[in-house]
């Protein structure tokens, strides 16, 4: 006799609902729980890392309204959970353990990659936002211009996304002193080796770019704009040889690829601007072998020694003068480079790949002059625009003498940098009488004062850069050993916020408290660290003090 169905559903629902678990097991499931709960606060605990004493970073700011004391104590508010929640993943001893051993499975494995960095036919390396500027929307369309201002947050605020404005402004005030402007748009790697993305069939001679990327440029060149693409010259080049011309495992050019460029930026501002014979000390260059892991794949935070993606190897042309002593950037030099890494690759050593490399020495080489010099790592469409407005309102004339200025930037900066206005013009020397001068030569001196500002620090693993210099406002400085008399009570000091990928002691401090600094003039350090991309303090009077180079001898557990 066949069983009735509807008798064996209700059999099967009450043996559900009456599932029987011997105690045996479920101890041990229980156990099994809350052990897995415990292990990364276990682990931490052994760390014994004080992640709430991180803090805000965000100045303590008094501004008139209710509304806006609001939205200041709202910014205080998400800056310190922000702060907090970096430094559990990036101080945890759990993440330090389990994230290397992760993405070596992810990338080793399942040919997986992370937010910030796309695996390419190996061993290519790709960085994420250079992919989402070369495959995204064009950056000039109403859309993206929208989408960026929504996107702001309450700690930030929103970026001007809009290059032109910001470039035709730095045209006319060039323009009003006769210096020529030479704008330099740098492609990224997907532009030039998307091949390497997949095994693209792609002609060599085709732009691969933003949508809105050649519309950018014919206006800049409609508005009187002299516009130096480098996209142009680089795929010439590819029509006689096959490259590379970038990097496998870092977002930069190849040295080769630097000179090359030099090579023809040289003819384009010696066709362009009327330049003076030039009386400087004759250069001569070496060849020398550098081996370094590229950016992105210390981006990917693999384990030290990792087999899946080794180190390269390239050759630098270092130029230096006849006196074989180090090429440096000349202020008496009537051409003014402001770019960011593409230009510091191969000159700022703590980027690994050499020094005397780079594309200023490069230029100074084929054009047989001197070159001045305003760059750092990062945010290049911002950067090096603030570098030169902090000269001429510290009342420092840097544009003086200068024929042209060549402005080089990323092109992913076209889509993702800040293009905010700034003021570029020459300021007397302002009273900043408050503020402790550095003297330019002796010992350094010991003192201590309370924090009252703070620079942002990015999370190490969401930047392809090793290092990161953070400024900090120091006020009620008191020396407390040495012979120097301070004459004034508040520093803008410069200190490491990163090295190497890990979070400098800086970071363990909060705004208010004490420190305790070996102070020095930063003149002494920035031939060396100018380059390195730093997080300034959004205070104008803070940014115009003359700086110092600081170094923690006390620092919080």
């Amino acid at each position: 006799m066949r069983p009735d169905p509807l008798t064996r559903h209700e059999d099967a629902r009450r043996e559900v609902e009456h599932t029987d678990i011997s105690p045996c097991v479920a101890w041990s499931l229980v156990a099994l729980f809350v052990v897995l709960l415990f292990i990364p606060a276990l682990i931490q605990t052994m760390e014994r890392a004080d992640l709430v004493a991180t803090g805000s970073t965000v100045a303590d700011e008094s501004p008139d309204g209710l509304a806006q004391q609001v939205l200041a104590v709202n910014r205080r508010w998400l800056a310190g959970a922000r702060k907090i929640e970096d430094a559990i993943g990036e101080r945890s001893l759990a993440v330090k353990i389990l994230r290397p051993v992760t993405q070596w499975i992810l990338s080793g494995v399942l040919g997986a990659g992370t937010e910030f960095v796309y695996l390419g036919e190996a061993p290519w390396l790709f960085y994420g936002p250079d992919l989402r500027y070369v495959t995204g929307q064009g950056f000039l369309t109403p859309f993206e211009h929208r989408r960026r201002s929504e996107s702001a947050d309450t700690v930030s605020g929103p970026p001007e996304s809009d290059p032109r404005s910001a470039i035709l402004d730095l045209y006319q005030v060039l323009r009003a002193r006769d210096i020529q402007l030479i704008v330099m748009p740098t492609p990224v790697k997907p532009s030039i080796e998307f091949e390497q993305l997949g095994g693209s069939q792609i002609a060599p001679t085709v732009e691969v770019e933003n949508p809105s990327y050649r519309t950018f440029v014919d206006e800049l060149r409609q508005q009187g704009v002299l516009v130096f693409d480098v996209g142009e010259v680089i795929r010439t080049a590819r029509e006689t040889s096959d490259g590379p011309f970038y990097l496998a495992t870092d977002t930069h050019w190849r040295p080769d690829t630097v000179e090359l460029v030099a090579h023809h930026l040289a003819s384009f501002v010696a066709d362009a601007v009327q330049l003076p014979v030039s009386m400087s000390t004759p250069l001569e260059s070496s060849y020398s072998e550098v081996t370094n892991h590229g950016d992105t794949a210390r981006l990917l935070g693999l384990s030290p020694g990792q087999p899946l993606f080794l180190p390269e190897t390239v050759q630098i042309r270092r130029v230096t003068p006849a006196a074989r002593t180090r090429w440096l950037p000349d202020s008496n030099a009537d051409i003014l480079l402001l770019g960011d890494s593409f230009t510091n690759v191969y000159s700022l050593k703590t980027m690994g790949w050499g020094e005397s490399a780079g594309l200023a020495e490069q230029l100074s080489f084929e054009m047989r002059r001197p070159i001045d010099r305003l760059s750092q790592n990062d945010a290049g469409a911002s950067a090096p625009r603030a570098l030169l407005a902090a000269e001429l309102g510290r009342g420092r004339d840097r544009l003086a003498g200068k024929r042209a200025v060549i402005f080089q930037f990323a092109n992913r900066e076209l889509a993702f940098g800040d293009w905010s206005l700034i003021d570029l013009t020459l300021k007397s020397r302002p009273d900043l009488s408050t503020f402790a001068v550095p003297p330019q030569e002796g010992q350094p001196i010991n003192a201590s004062g309370v924090i009252r500002a703070i620079g942002p620090i990015p999370r190490p693993e969401s930047v392809p850069y090793n290092d990161q210099i953070v400024a900090i406002h120091v006020d009620d400085l008191t020396v407390q050993t040495g012979t120097y008399a301070l004459t004034g009570t508040e520093a803008l000091v410069y200190v490491w916020g990163m090295q190497e990928k890990e979070l400098a002691p800086i970071n363990n401090y909060r705004i208010g408290d004490l420190i305790t600094l070996s102070l020095s003039a930063w003149s002494n350090v920035s031939q060396d660290l100018d380059g390195i991309n730093r997080g300034e303090i959004n205070d104008p009077r803070v940014q115009l003090a003359e700086p110092w180079w600081g170094q923690l001898r006390e620092v919080l557990p």
